[in-house]
């Protein structure tokens, strides 16, 4: 009897382990906030600027900042679309033609106004 319990006891962990990445992380300011700076810099992205290298590094940097602060939060369910949205990022260079820049922008602006959604959109507790 108890052998049976303890591999219930068992099945029943390792069920409530694989529960955890399927469970929403709840809304966060910190996130929320880096989340709205990268959307605003995206929407202000101006691919033809003497700034656009600037502009780019700061989006950037400040995509990393909002990875490392979801990781270290234990947020998977935002580092999953944080990382769709930084891989899109990367193809954007400083020396990228103005053409290119101006075809990606909109993908990234609809990628981080979806992530902005979603984050807003968690429960508050």
């Amino acid at each position: 009897m108890r052998k049976l319990f303890a591999a219930i006891s068992m099945l029943a962990l390792a069920g409530c382990a694989s529960l955890k990445d399927e469970i929403p992380s709840f809304w966060d300011p910190n996130e929320v906030v880096a989340i709205t700076d990268i959307q605003l810099a995206v929407h202000h992205l101006d691919c033809g600027s003497k700034n656009y290298a600037d502009q780019l590094t700061y989006l950037k940097d400040r995509t990393e900042w909002l990875m490392l602060y979801s990781t270290s939060k234990g947020s998977r369910d935002m580092l999953k679309i944080e990382q769709l949205f930084n891989d899109s990022l990367q193809g954007l260079k400083p020396n990228s033609s103005k053409f290119f820049c101006t075809l990606k922008k909109p993908n990234l602006t609809n990628e981080i106004d979806k992530i902005a959604n979603g984050a807003q959109s968690r429960v508050n507790l």
